[in-house]
């Protein structure tokens, strides 16, 4: 909103207004008996012709209004509709503002965490990322202007809970053994059968005698689909395994199967022991897509390249031999985006 006042000075003269305590210039010499005109915009103004060479004052305006003009605010990404919903926990938003005098700031608050915050430019403005709770999140956005006039748009997201994901038959891209009491007996050869379904196995054998074998690792499985922040709800392993070889072995058995952590260390609750039982092939599985093995599983952690499944084998053999066959280990992971 604007006005214009004008007047006539009687001696040369500058143009000052006065506008909240603070001094402008908006003309500089008029003659005397020149008329001048000043238009102004907004708040309470007052407006001196003052006399160059004595400081008096020869010309007088003035106005005052109130501006009670609220802004108007557009919310339009992600929606111009007052409800949205998704799976996400954070969201963003932007649109546009305008103000018979100008809009000073925009902000939101989302009532549902009471978290707030201030959005970047006024014309055109966007937030940075709010967060979501589970649920209804009733999102706020208000609009000020110079004299604190507001006003506010209001966006209703709802946040579901997305289906659970569950990646099938994901295999290792590599193998390692490692000692670790009390599986330090036996070592592994040719570990890197393990890596796909061939029948070409990683063998173990003991003849004559009886321990545990060393931790056999598959690791670096492919997870990086798996979106960060995902809630990780359960791993199943799979192990394809067999003897080749046996004479007066009575016990035989995969005897701790586990999940290794980013530093490819065995913890968590070990499974087992399966009985190893037949020449021909055979598939046991252990854990569920809700179960994560006593860990407190996260997307970092599955995607690491450390992360994986260690496995140790036992065998009573004094008396006799035994070679153990592991054609492959791989496992399913069911996860919930975050």
């Amino acid at each position: 909103m604007s006005y214009t006042i004008s007047g006539t000075v009687s001696a040369a003269s500058r143009i000052l207004v006065l506008n909240n305590h603070s001094w402008t210039v908006e003309s500089n010499t008029i003659s005397s008996g020149n008329t001048y005109e000043v238009t102004i915009v907004g708040g309470d103004k007052t407006i001196i012709a003052r006399e160059i060479s004595t400081g008096y004052v020869v010309g007088y305006g003035g106005m005052s209004y109130y501006d009670d003009t609220p802004p108007e605010v557009y919310i339009i990404q992600p929606t111009t509709s007052g409800t949205y919903s998704t799976a996400l926990s954070t969201i963003t938003l932007s649109g546009t503002a305008s103000d018979n005098v100008g809009v000073t700031q925009v902000s939101w608050v989302n009532s549902a965490n009471t978290t707030s915050g201030i959005a970047t430019g006024t014309t055109n403005w966007y937030t940075s990322s709010i967060t979501l709770v589970s649920g209804s999140n009733t999102l706020r956005v208000i609009a000020q202007d110079a004299n604190n006039n507001t006003s506010s748009g209001t966006l209703v997201v709802n946040r579901y809970n997305p289906d659970p994901v569950t990646l099938s038959s994901r295999f290792p891209s590599s193998a390692a053994q490692a000692a670790v009491s009390p599986y330090d007996d036996r070592t592994w050869s040719v570990i890197t059968n393990i890596l796909s379904t061939n029948s070409v196995d990683a063998t173990v054998s003991y003849s004559y005698n009886l321990g545990y074998s060393y931790i056999l690792k598959a690791q670096g499985f492919n997870l990086s689909s798996i979106p960060d922040g995902s809630t990780i709800n359960g791993i199943k392993v799979y192990i394809i395994y067999r003897y080749s070889e046996i004479y007066n072995c009575a016990t035989r058995r995969i005897d701790m199967i586990s999940l290794l952590n980013t530093s490819g260390n065995i913890v968590g609750t070990k499974k087992g022991p399966t009985t190893v039982g037949s020449s021909n092939y055979v598939t046991s599985s252990y854990g569920g897509t809700s179960d994560l093995w006593g860990n407190a599983l996260t997307a970092s952690w599955v995607k690491n390249s450390n992360f994986g499944v260690g496995i140790s084998m036992y065998a009573e053999a004094t008396s006799g031999y035994i070679t153990f066959n592991i054609d492959s280990i791989y496992l399913d992971i069911t996860y919930t985006s975050g």
